[in-house]
């Protein structure tokens, strides 16, 4: 008796749980997506933010802004380089990049805070595809 009682219990739990599930998928998932798919991206360039980060001590908020607005504007970053002068002091970012980034992607790094100007070169084989 004590095992059939168990089981409906059991059965009752997972009943549940099924039928909450259910619910925060059909409901709650078209309103969270956003928030998870903004998470996701957050997590794939920590780890680039955290080498900036360390290697050459520039501000965590400045690193996240410009990636986030180059991939805002749909542009990949393929190598990115950091000079300094010195520690803590002036420094130049290049940021070679899949395809041209745009002119209002242009104009909003070059509006950022800590960015005092922006250049853009557009070679010979960005224009080709090669």
């Amino acid at each position: 008796m004590e095992q059939k009682k168990r089981f409906i219990i059991q059965a009752a739990y997972y009943a549940v749980a099924a039928a909450a599930m259910y619910l925060l998928l059909r409901y709650a998932l078209p309103w969270l997506l956003p928030f998870l798919l903004a998470l996701a991206v957050a997590a794939a360039v920590e780890p680039l933010l955290r080498f900036l980060r360390e290697r050459m001590h520039l501000k965590r908020a400045f690193l996240a802004a410009v990636a986030t607005l180059l991939a805002r504007q749909g542009v990949n970053i393929a190598t990115l380089q950091l000079y300094r002068d010195y520690p803590g002091g002036n420094a130049v970012m290049i940021v070679e990049t899949d395809k041209a980034v745009p002119q209002e992607g242009l104009r909003a790094l070059d509006e950022m805070e800590y960015i005092r100007s922006v250049t853009f070169f557009d070679t010979e084989e960005s224009r080709h595809g090669h």
